[in-house]
């Protein structure tokens, strides 16, 4: 991970903002960490590089005439992509291994899946949106100043 990046987490982290890690505790008592969704550019570099390399394959799929991908689901010379894109993505930011981990494990008496991964990126974004909405710094926000003829 560059200095820059583990510096952001590292800062993120202690003072627990809406850009931290989250982590996913499990029937077992274990848990895993889970990293910012992707978008917000804060993994680690060899995730970065997994994920990079999955949005260069997805600009290889079919495309309809308008030019745009098809899907979801998603199709490569008219075959299904498999694992789905929500599985993918997940793969890549954690990795094969602790991505077997995670589905090695239960939550609340029921197999964990990628699906648990998105929930706490689903909440993180909007939590996001909902602060950039109450900034009164930010275009849109509750302290926005009217144009004054």
């Amino acid at each position: 991970m560059s200095n820059n990046v583990r510096a952001a987490r590292d800062q993120a982290n202690a003072y627990e903002s809406l850009f931290a890690d989250k982590v996913l505790e499990f029937d077992d008592g274990s848990k895993i960490t889970i990293p910012p969704h992707p978008s917000l550019r804060l993994l680690d570099d060899e995730a970065l590089e997994r994920y990079e390399a999955y949005l260069a394959e997805v600009e290889t799929y079919d495309r309809d005439e308008n030019g745009d991908i098809k899907g979801p689901p998603f199709f490569k010379d008219g075959k299904l992509v498999t694992p789905p894109r929500e599985i993918r993505i997940v793969k890549e930011v954690l990795g094969e291994e602790v991505y077997a981990e995670l589905r090695s494990k239960k939550l609340n008496g029921r197999p964990v899946s990628a699906r648990d991964v998105w929930r706490l990126w689903n909440e993180q974004g909007a939590a996001v949106v909902a602060r950039e909405a109450d900034d009164p710094k930010s275009d849109g926000g509750s302290g926005v100043l009217e144009d004054a003829s």
